[in-house]
């Protein structure tokens, strides 16, 4: 019995990332680079509020982190509601019928628009997070691409009133130094009209989502998964979600890849932006493969414009 227990044991700490990856999930302070306990971080989201999980999308460790972090607010009394920017409002039904078991996962995929670039098992356990029978929910919460592809492509003044109806009311773009920023990660590798309107489509990311999370008020901590230029010195997704909830307590947590720096590096990468500030309320440190540096812009921005 004594060994059946210890395999027991054992198996959990590999299969459900506890053990040895919840002791190497190193997390900062934003502010000012200090370590931070895992325990001691989900002390500090309030009950109710929303924590937006910014990340670099398809790896395995930053999957990881996340649950663990799930798994602690949900260990600390939060009711958890998983927001994912992969799911379309507009598909919340067919979310719900998963999550419930009413249909399988590759009918699921296939009427969610799953992109076939990207493993759905990255995403699968924070999918199925919440626990749909006592309350808790699985939010899809972004714009439909053909949206977003349309505003990309001949900008947001040129929709169709089909079109125009996907929108958020009262839709506005993000603010100038979000638009600078974006900017700059662009490197002038595009034309400033071309830019503009890839800010558009920007912008409609970041307000339908902030729309679709101010609409549901289950009084549920929401744990948002998202990419990580929409979390990162608060300029987008979390500046509008204030504007459209400003009672919303908002909580700011992202992954930082620190393959290949030393410690003082790490460190440095710590430090507030001279310009934008601090980076997130909380940032993660995870190692990640070299494939990360060779990520095309559009991809490491969480979305593809062609």
């Amino acid at each position: 019995m004594k060994s059946f227990l210890v395999f027991v044991i054992i198996f959990a700490k590999v299969t459900l990332g506890l053990g040895s990856f919840a002791e190497a999930l190193e997390c900062r302070r934003g502010e000012n680079g200090q370590k931070i306990g895992l325990e001691a971080l989900v002390t500090e989201i309030p009950l109710g509020s929303t924590l937006f999980l910014g990340e670099l999308h398809g790896f395995t460790s930053v999957a990881s982190g996340q649950m663990l972090i799930l798994d602690e607010l949900r260990r600390q009394g939060h009711k958890v509601d998983v927001g994912l920017e992969f799911f379309t409002y507009t598909k919340q039904s067919v979310v719900d019928q998963f999550v419930q078991g009413f249909i399988n996962e590759s009918v699921f995929l296939s009427q969610v628009g799953w992109a076939q670039s990207m493993d759905f098992g990255f995403y699968r356990r924070q999918a199925l997070f919440p626990r749909f029978e006592e309350g808790e929910l699985t939010l899809a919460i972004n714009a439909p691409q053909s949206l977003t592809r349309s505003v990309a492509k001949k900008g947001i003044d040129s929709l169709t009133e089909e079109e125009k109806k996907l929108l958020p009311p009262d839709f506005e773009l993000g603010r100038p130094d979000y638009l600078e920023r974006f900017r700059e990660a662009m490197g002038g590798h595009v034309e400033e009209k071309d830019l503009l309107r890839y800010f558009q489509a920007q912008s409609v990311w970041d307000e339908t989502m902030a729309w679709q999370l101010a609409s549901y008020r289950t009084g549920h901590t929401k744990a948002v998964v998202v990419g990580e230029f929409h979390v990162q010195y608060g300029g987008g997704l979390p500046h509008r979600l204030s504007v459209r909830d400003p009672q919303m307590n908002i909580v700011t947590l992202g992954f930082m890849d620190i393959h290949n720096l030393s410690a003082s590096e790490v460190d440095e990468a710590l430090k507030p932006h001279i310009k934008w500030g601090v980076r997130e309320d909380f940032i993660c440190l995870v190692d990640l493969p070299e494939t990360t540096k060779s990520w095309s812009l559009f991809k490491g921005l969480g979305r593809s414009y062609r």
